[in-house]
């Protein structure tokens, strides 16, 4: 039995990857939501804090970039209805971070 050529088994043509990166950092270069949630962090909570708001959005930047890369994408087109389940459990997601963060940004005047 034969076996199959590495060129079958990848899944990503590497030669289109320098410029799937350029373009990442293109857009990631001016500054956004994500650098004003940096700065608001930083400036409340310190440079540790701003540390760690870097990694969760590297992190959560990271994993979606690896979603696209494995397909997603085409298993969101071909099938809606998983699409909106994860749409859903995001939303559910936020909310729950809402209700526990809420009561912790609440300050008193007094």
């Amino acid at each position: 039995m034969p076996r199959p050529s590495r060129r079958l088994l990848m899944m990503v043509d590497l030669a289109v990857l320098p410029t799937y990166i350029a373009v990442i950092l293109l857009f990631l270069a001016p500054p956004g939501p994500d650098m004003a949630y940096m700065v608001a962090v930083g400036l409340e909570g310190g440079r540790a804090s701003a540390v760690r708001a870097i990694l969760g959005i590297g992190t959560g930047m990271c994993v979606y970039a690896a979603a696209v890369v494995a397909g997603m994408g085409e298993i969101a087109r071909s099938h809606p209805s998983v699409l909106d389940s994860v749409r859903m459990l995001g939303a559910a997601y936020l909310q729950i971070i809402q209700k526990f963060r809420w009561p912790c940004s609440v300050r008193s005047t007094s």
